[in-house]
C-alpha cells in the first residue's frame, strides 16, 4: 500500500521474527518519526526495500538487514540503544542532535553521523 506512511503512526515494536519491508517505490514504508524497537532474535529486513528506510530511533538487541543503496537513518530527538547486528552492505546513518549508542557486532557497513556512541568490550 503506497499509502502507508501517511496513516501509520507511532512506534514500531519487533518483538519476534522478521519484519521485511518491501515497497517498489521511494516512500518510506515506516513513519519518518517512528520509534523502532528490534528484541533479540527479531529482525528488521530492508533488503528488499527500493531506497534506505528512515526511522525515528532505533532501540532494541536484534538484527537490521541492509542492502547495497538500501540503508537506514535514525533521526532522533532523543538518546536511543542498540546493541544488536547490522548487517548488510547499505548505509548507517545517524541524523539529528540525540546519541545513539551502538553496542552490538556489525559487519561492513558504512557509518555516517555526529552523534554515535559505541560501546566497546
Amino acid at each position: 500500500n503506497s499509502t502507508i506512511g501517511s496513516i501509520y503512526t507511532g512506534p514500531t515494536n519487533i518483538m519476534g521474527g522478521t519484519l521485511r519491508i518491501i515497497s517498489l517505490s521511494s516512500v518510506n514504508s515506516l513513519p519518518d518519526t517512528s520509534p523502532v524497537f528490534v528484541a533479540a532474535g527479531a529482525v528488521l529486513d530492508i533488503t528488499q526495500k527500493s531506497d534506505s528506510e528512515t526511522i525515528g530511533r532505533l532501540d532494541g538487541a536484534g538484527t537490521i538487514l541492509t542492502a547495497q543503496n538500501k540503508g537506514i537513518s535514525i533521526n532522533a530527538t532523543a538518546a536511543a540503544s542498540f546493541s544488536g547486528t547490522i548487517s548488510g552492505a547499505g548505509t548507517f546513518t545517524k541524523l539529528g542532535t540525540s546519541t545513539q549508542t551502538l553496542g552490538g557486532a556489525s559487519d561492513s557497513i558504512v557509518m555516517r553521523s555526529r552523534w554515535l556512541r559505541f560501546k566497546v568490550e
